[in-house]
């Protein structure tokens, strides 16, 4: 948030892309909503399972219903 916060301040706008994960983006939501305000276009986000022995299987800190958890960014 400081970085972000340090971009505003100076006025820069640029585009953004990131790689995360769904337990990352699910736990800090007003974080990525704050960097969709300031550029954030894109995310990749990993998926390694679709199922729920999958995740546990590779250790996932999310469950299967997470994964279609609705994030609602701002429109543009």
């Amino acid at each position: 948030m400081q970085i972000g916060e340090a971009i505003r301040r100076r006025g820069i706008r640029k585009k953004y892309y990131l790689e995360t994960r769904g337990d990352v983006l699910l736990r800090n939501k007003e974080v990525f909503r704050f960097w969709r305000e300031l550029g954030l276009e894109y995310m990749f986000i990993g998926l390694e399972a679709i199922d729920e022995e999958g995740l546990k299987k590779f250790q996932k800190r999310i469950k299967l219903d997470q994964n279609f958890e609705r994030w609602n960014s701002p429109a543009r």
